[in-house]
């Protein structure tokens, strides 16, 4: 699905709709439909935030190579982990494994350490982040990204497991793993929120919410909607144009 709408358009309008339902699940945020959001453990973002389009299509690990709008620096996509790697060799306190498909733009910034960790900060399931290899021997040389074939960095990282005083065991990584991450089609990933939210987008509710709020254009915006969908005269880029 390539035929969008323009990456301005908000959500918060439409997925946030004041109801009984959600006042007597004491949900207090006047979502749609809290039963959802307790059952898939994913909130929506607090109304009063400006979410994008653009921003939840991100949130669809099958769209990382098709942003609606590249917004550069700014979009955040769900991160894979190795979460079957275990160094068994290691007599760490922490969990070491590899990240990845952290955007291009990640390697060669100013001030790469700071870039990492604000970049991670939009990730609100996420344990402290202890340490990362680094390029060269100390960690003035910046995280060690290692690009891969369609240009998108993996960095080797290591997390601090709550509770652990001496070498983690196999079982206590693979919780951390299942705490940190979700699971989506055979692996796992790691979910960014959306706006201030304290809890990490489902995907399937980042679909909800895509399909909704372009329901609503298609529904009350009729003539916006067909400029946006015309192959010939759209605004927006050609890729965004195939159906």
């Amino acid at each position: 699905m390539q035929c969008m709408a323009s990456a301005a358009i908000t959500v918060s309008c439409v997925v946030h709709c004041p109801s009984s339902a959600s006042r007597s699940a004491g949900t207090g945020t006047g979502e749609a439909s809290p039963g959802l959001s307790q059952f898939l453990g994913s909130s929506l973002w607090p109304k009063q935030d400006q979410v994008t389009v653009n921003q939840l299509w991100d949130m669809i690990p099958e769209e990382r190579h098709s942003p609606i709008h590249d917004a550069g620096k700014d979009r955040r996509v769900p991160l894979g982990i190795d979460h079957q790697f275990i160094d068994r060799t290691a007599q760490y306190i922490m969990a070491d494994m590899p990240v990845f498909y952290f955007p291009p733009h990640r390697a060669g910034e100013a001030d790469e350490d700071a870039a990492l960790k604000e970049y991670l900060a939009a990730f609100p399931d996420l344990p402290p982040l202890h340490s990362y290899q680094w390029r060269g021997p100390e960690p003035g040389f910046g995280p060690n990204f290692v690009a891969h074939a369609d240009g998108w960095m993996e960095l080797s990282t290591d997390w601090s497991v709550p509770g652990a005083t001496g070498a983690i065991t196999e079982a206590e990584q693979h919780a951390l793993t299942e705490a940190m991450s979700r699971p989506y089609n055979g692996t796992r990933l790691l979910f960014p929120a959306a706006g201030t939210s304290r809890r990490s987008m489902y995907p399937l509710r980042a679909w909800w919410a895509v399909l909704l709020t372009l329901l609503m254009l298609a529904r009350y915006q009729p003539a916006e909607w067909a400029a946006h969908i015309d192959i010939d005269t759209s605004p927006m880029p050609p890729r965004s144009n195939r159906c």
